[in-house]
């Protein structure tokens, strides 16, 4: 179970660094719909911290760290929660691509979370539980 849940953390590792830099460029062609170059260069700024994100996600793939895992998911959903609000006043394509590109990233974290130190999922520990009643 374990190298499933790490199979499809890097695959979705892969999405969301691919859709993060199709972000990017669909970004710089709205350039001019942005009301202000501070909202662009804050969301690069936050799309950045995506990718970093999904790549921190990646090596809890192999290194599990529940704990961190955990707060990175809560950061992974404000900072996608913030850029949002940020391009409230852009396209709806600036939207459909922020939209698109936390996505993936949640999925990895969640996928990290997955993966527990004992070589076992977390899913495998609550039904030890019930069939153990």
């Amino acid at each position: 179970m374990k190298l499933v849940f790490r199979i499809l953390g890097s695959l979705s590792v892969f999405a969301s660094l691919l859709i993060c830099s199709m972000a990017i460029q669909v970004f710089e062609k709205e350039i001019e719909a942005f009301p202000s170059k501070w909202n662009y260069w804050i969301l690069e700024l936050l799309l950045l911290g995506l990718i970093l994100l999904s790549l921190i996600f990646g090596w809890f793939l192999y290194r599990p760290n529940l704990k961190r895992t955990k707060q990175l998911l809560w950061t992974t959903v404000f900072v996608l929660i913030t850029a949002i609000f940020i391009s409230s006043e852009s396209k709806k394509e600036t939207k459909r691509s922020i939209i698109m590109a936390g996505i993936p990233v949640i999925l990895t974290g969640v996928f990290s979370s997955f993966v527990v130190k004992k070589d076992q999922s977390v899913l495998y520990y609550e039904f030890q539980s019930k069939l153990n009643c």
